[in-house]
C-alpha cells in the first residue's frame, strides 16, 4: 500500500464509493506503489477522469479476526457540496 485514508466525509463520492478511515491503498485506478510520486499521481489524475469511474484495490483491516482482506471497490470523482472531488 502506498496511502493509508485519514478520514472520509460523510455523503462524499469516497463515501459512496465504501472507502472508510484507515483503510490501506494498493491501486487508484493505474497508480501504485511505484508510480504514485508522493500521492501526487493521484491529484493530478482525478480532475481529467471526474466523471468517470476508478477502479480502487485496498486493504481493509477487520477487527474481529485482526486480518486485512483485500477490497475491490468503484470511485467515481465529481463535485459534490465539499470540498475536491473525493471527500477522502
Amino acid at each position: 500500500p502506498f496511502a493509508r485514508v485519514d478520514a472520509v466525509a460523510s455523503g462524499s463520492p469516497a463515501d459512496e464509493a465504501g472507502l472508510k478511515e484507515e483503510d490501506l491503498i494498493v491501486t487508484f485506478g493505474p497508480i501504485h506503489q511505484d508510480n504514485n510520486d508522493h500521492l501526487k499521481a493521484i491529484a493530478d489524475l482525478v480532475p481529467y477522469v471526474a466523471g468517470e469511474q476508478i477502479e480502487i484495490c485496498l486493504l481493509r483491516h477487520k477487527i474481529e479476526d485482526d486480518d486485512w482482506e483485500t477490497v475491490n471497490l468503484k470511485l467515481t470523482p465529481r463535485p459534490w457540496s465539499g470540498r475536491g472531488l473525493l471527500g477522502c
